[in-house]
């Protein structure tokens, strides 16, 4: 009654007056509840050897009315009383208002005194535990009924949505078992990064033992639903909210669902991403301010209200309801936020050795890229933007995904190692559909090569599982024919994202000239 089912009640009854919700505070109930249980069962048993030891049973049977007393009064106040309470709007309550109930309060309380002490001098102990053993099992059935009736026609069952973001805890860590690594650069368009870096030295020894895509279509022209498409190949056609498209689409994330069913330790490093349900918490470095509550602040409150509806009214004053307030029961643990930027991630590659373990390890990490501003020259010199270009910062992502590979090889973690290196879309077409895409899989050892597939964001999935499954670069993409086919991708104009375009490439990823809209929108 007081661990489980009052705290419950209250939040199924006041669901928008909490930060949190029914998964976040049912752990911490339980714990309370074996804990007070185990409590109050060890003081229980000391009382009943204590009267076996000394011969005086009536210590016990004493002890035992006692707490029958208790409860009947408790009980009776907390669910036939509770009407009559102060409402709690943090205001002081005027105790002196309610002096009806305290006169109702104590007669009730004397009624149940009396009336107990009458029936155990009339009856036999054995009887009374009897009697007062019906009674407490039918207060029992009670309460579940009345519990279930609330739990179920209430959404106290629903999860609520959370705030989420990714912090920078394990950013360097690597496993010495199986890495499957995902380093998203934004807005690298292939055709003109190959143009800007493919005639540099670095470029072939970058991308030895990868395949390079240069035939791929992506999904969309902005980030936000390239991210969640890439992980889940849900399409967001505008039948609902971004948000709810977004978290049901990572949510549901096949490739997630079998990194943890294979015992992955999971990172996603991404400073804008929108999944606002509990399930993303599944990520190591994935926060919440909602994520944890303090438990010891939230026992407080907990225990101050339960006191508050309970006892009788002489004794509420002492609950201090006043001072109820469970907003402040979340812990302050609010970590550093991972930041996208180029130069900050590049700096922490050069500043900081890996860390090694033995647990597999997923990463995705989506970085600046080539995307605006052009503030960067190929040595990492800050510029103006006004006076840089775009193949300048394709020229400092080629240096980023050299040193991200070159640390892998000094920390021995390359080798078992799947990598992808990828972009969420291009930039040389308003629909942007043809992103970077290179591969490399565990233990592959060749020169640089290119593959004439036609790649398309949706096949991503699969190749995945082939990766898992330790397939070469050349191997992934098993099920992609050589065959022409129509790759669609959706256009969404930039702060218009209410209104979709759907267009189609009938023909190689950069031709534009095979490019065009095929007539359908999609309007929320």
């Amino acid at each position: 009654m007081v661990f489980l089912y009052e705290p419950i009640i209250l939040y199924a009854n006041n669901l928008n007056d909490f930060w949190f919700d029914f998964y976040t505070i049912f752990p911490s109930l339980l714990q309370f509840f074996f804990i007070s249980f185990l409590f109050i069962s060890i003081i229980n048993l000391s009382v009943f050897g204590l009267s076996k030891i000394i011969k005086k049973p009536s210590l016990f049977n004493i002890y035992y009315i006692a707490l029958i007393v208790v409860f009947l009064i408790a009980y009776i106040h907390g669910n036939f009383f509770s009407g009559s309470l102060p409402t709690l709007t943090g205001d002081p309550i005027i105790w002196s208002d309610y002096t009806v109930e305290y006169i109702i309060s104590i007669i009730i309380c004397l009624v149940i005194i009396v009336t107990t002490i009458i029936l155990a001098i009339k009856f036999k102990p054995v009887r009374i535990i009897k009697y007062t053993t019906y009674l407490t099992v039918a207060i029992f059935a009670m309460l579940v009924i009345s519990f279930l009736s609330t739990i179920f026609t209430t959404d106290a069952l629903k999860e609520k949505s959370i705030i989420t973001y990714a912090t920078n805890d394990n950013i360097n860590t690597y496993s010495n078992d199986r890495n499957f690594l995902i380093l998203l650069l934004d807005a690298v368009d292939s055709e003109r990064f190959y143009k800007a870096v493919n005639e540099m030295p670095l470029y072939q020894d970058t991308f030895a033992d990868f395949t390079y895509y240069p035939d791929t279509v992506g999904a969309y022209n902005l980030t936000r639903d390239s991210i969640p498409f890439i992980f889940s190949g849900k399409w967001d056609r505008n039948e609902t909210d971004f948000i709810t498209y977004s978290t049901d689409a990572f949510d549901n994330s096949p490739i997630f669902d079998k990194l943890q069913s294979d015992g992955y330790n999971m990172n996603l490093y991404d400073e804008d991403f929108t999944w606002q349900s509990r399930k993303a918490l599944n990520f190591t470095n994935i926060d919440s301010q909602a994520k944890n509550i303090n438990q010891t602040a939230f026992l407080k409150q907990e225990i101050k209200y339960v006191l508050f509806k309970y006892l009788p009214y002489p004794l509420k004053s002492f609950s201090k309801p006043d001072s109820i307030d469970f907003a402040n029961t979340q812990s302050s643990d609010e970590k550093e936020s991972f930041a996208w930027e180029d130069l900050t991630y590049y700096n922490n590659m050069l500043e900081n050795p890996i860390e090694l373990t033995n647990q597999k390890v997923f990463q995705y990490i989506h970085l600046e890229g080539a995307h605006v501003p052009y503030n960067l020259d190929e040595d990492f010199n800050s510029i103006d933007p006004e006076s840089g270009t775009y193949e300048q910062k394709c020229i400092v992502t080629l240096k980023i995904i050299n040193t991200y590979i070159n640390r892998l090889k000094e920390a021995n973690v390359y080798d078992n190692s799947s990598i992808i290196i990828m972009a969420d879309h291009g930039v040389n077409h308003t629909a942007n559909p043809n992103p970077i895409l290179y591969i490399k899989g565990v233990n592959e050892h060749h020169a640089y090569q290119a593959s004439d597939k036609a790649i398309w964001y949706p096949d991503l999935l699969e190749a995945y599982n082939e990766l898992l499954n330790n397939k070469s670069s050349s191997e992934v993409f098993s099920n992609v024919s050589d065959e022409h086919r129509d790759r669609i991708i959706i256009q969404i104009p930039f702060g218009h994202e209410e209104h979709m375009i759907e267009w189609v490439q009938t023909g190689k990823a950069w031709d534009q000239k095979t490019l065009s809209k095929t007539g359908k929108e999609f309007d929320l």
